[in-house]
């Protein structure tokens, strides 16, 4: 028996039915995806797309072309919520130094006027060595423990290896790291996350890590 498929296109219409090839043809040209429903005959029923070994090769092509993720992988978060997590964990450390130091205090200035270039060094020196230290204990911390800072947590999303495995305290630890190379790019490395379909920034590509939604973890 040949096989045939029919399936309910975005219009809402029964379209079908159609030998395999057509309907790989179908998908090549966008008008199937792994969400679309498909009938084949000798099952009787609709199922996703991407519930069809035969069309797993167009799906995953489309979604390459198309710098999605493949089918049945973890969806990648993208620039503009990364940009919102960092604004949450900025928000949060900034929050954690005035708990502890206050407000900053005013730089010290010599009987002319003129910043004291070398009291200012002893003032701010431990305090900068400290947040330093406090930033590197949160994230550390957090992503080793729950894979996602407060800021990742609070957009569903996680940290994990390209592997999807668990990141772990060692590889949180050099991610900070690389972290702080990708600043010294002046952003173009975290701009990467806009720019590479896989949206990994320069400390991903570094660390080995990947940021995606944290449903495709715990499924």
């Amino acid at each position: 028996m040949e096989l045939t498929y029919k399936i309910i296109g975005a219009d809402g219409a029964e379209y079908g039915p159609v030998p395999l090839d057509e309907l790989k043809n179908w998908v090549l040209d966008g008008r199937v995806a792994g969400p679309t429903h498909v009938w084949r005959n000798d099952l009787s029923r609709w199922s996703p797309a991407s519930g069809y070994t035969e069309l797993q090769p167009e799906l995953e092509k489309v979604a390459e072309e198309l710098g999605q993720s493949k089918p049945g992988e973890a969806r990648a978060i993208g620039f503009w919520p990364r940009v919102g997590a960092y604004l949450i964990d900025l928000m949060v450390l900034q929050g954690i130094f005035l708990a502890i130091w206050g407000p900053a205090p005013a730089l010290p200035s010599t009987p002319s006027g003129l910043p004291d270039f070398e009291a200012i060094y002893r003032q701010l020196g431990p305090l900068l060595t400290y947040r330093i230290l406090i930033q590197m204990g949160y994230t550390v911390l957090l992503v080793g423990q729950f894979g996602g800072t407060l800021g990742k947590l609070a957009i569903g999303a996680r940290i994990v290896s390209v592997d999807g495995t668990r990141v772990g305290f060692a590889r949180a630890f050099f991610r900070w790291a690389a972290t702080i190379l990708t600043q010294l790019t002046v952003g173009i490395g975290f701009l990467l996350v806009a720019l590479r379909p896989d949206k990994r920034a320069l400390h991903d590509l570094l660390a080995g890590t990947k940021v995606v939604a944290k449903e495709a973890v715990e499924s």
